[in-house]
């Protein structure tokens, strides 16, 4: 009896390569991705970051009545719980007497586990002065994104920390510049959607001193502007395709309820980030 030898042939080269470039393709579409672990733990601690931020912000608001009130507005007087002859606290535009240029992120340090040092300033003195600015040369680690390279600001000659996160500011924003203070119940909008404290990166920085914030007109330059302050950040997240990956850069973002998102760059307007900005515009944000 003759044998069929071809019946017991092996796999040719043409056909070696389809079985191995099915399997590559298996691979890449089933196994995570791969990442160096650093920058993973530096991304992680900068989400961390905004999210014991927003953590302070609420606390603060169970103590005064009101979030951090932007620089130059004024803070409100929170009552002796013991005194019954003082008025409570407003539940809305809360206005007190007291004017200030302090920075909301001096305002928290004692909410954020930095009591020694907020224990240091003078508040009887400008934020600049000579005392506060040497106080000042030492920055709080959960200010700093560190994906960002760390950098300092000369002011008055003193070498002060650049900060990567600040509150969003204007009209119907969580932080006016009208004299007033806001409290949570003043956000008729899903507080999930609404901006509270942004990523900001590179030069346009402010020191984490300085009374300085994000305006409704930096948010119309959109996410990562090449000009001027903006929501900004090179967080890098990946989006599995059929045969192959693509990156996009991303910027941490918080919102009113204390949640942090990573915003990609190209999916987000200027407009849109304006409307996520407005308090009370009853418009609902399309994530798509």
């Amino acid at each position: 009896m003759k044998r069929n030898y071809n019946a017991y042939r092996g796999m040719t080269k043409i056909e070696l390569l389809v079985v191995l470039g099915i399997l590559v393709i298996l691979v890449m579409l089933l196994i995570p991705d791969l990442d160096d672990p650093g920058s993973v733990a530096r991304r992680r601690q900068c989400s961390h970051n905004l999210k014991q931020l927003a953590l302070g912000f609420h606390v603060y608001h169970d103590e005064h009545g009101t979030l951090p009130p932007p620089s130059g507005s004024i803070v409100p007087e929170v009552p002796d719980d013991n005194d019954e002859d003082e008025p409570e606290v407003a539940d809305e535009n809360v206005v007190a007497s007291e004017p200030t240029d302090w920075s909301w992120r001096v305002r928290i340090l004692p909410l954020i586990e930095e009591q020694e040092q907020f224990d240091k300033f003078r508040f009887d003195e400008p934020w600049d002065s000579e005392h506060n600015l040497t106080v000042a040369e030492t920055m709080p680690y959960g200010y700093w994104c560190p994906a960002d390279p760390r950098e300092f600001k000369e002011i008055n000659g003193h070498q002060i920390p650049l900060t990567n996160y600040v509150m969003i500011t204007g009209p119907n924003t969580v932080c006016p510049t009208d004299g007033t203070v806001r409290t949570l119940s003043d956000i008729t909008d899903k507080k999930g959607e609404t901006l509270m404290i942004v990523e900001v990166w590179g030069e346009s920085r402010p020191a984490w001193i300085e009374p300085i914030d994000m305006t409704l007109e930096d948010l119309a330059r959109g996410v990562n502007s090449e000009s001027g302050m903006s929501i900004s950040g090179d967080h890098i997240s990946r989006r599995r395709m059929k045969f192959f990956d693509d990156e996009y850069g991303g910027v941490n973002v918080c919102f009113a309820d204390g949640s942090v998102r990573l915003l990609q760059d190209e999916n987000m307007t200027g407009e849109e980030l304006q409307f996520m900005a407005i308090i009370n515009d009853g418009k609902d944000v399309d994530w798509d």
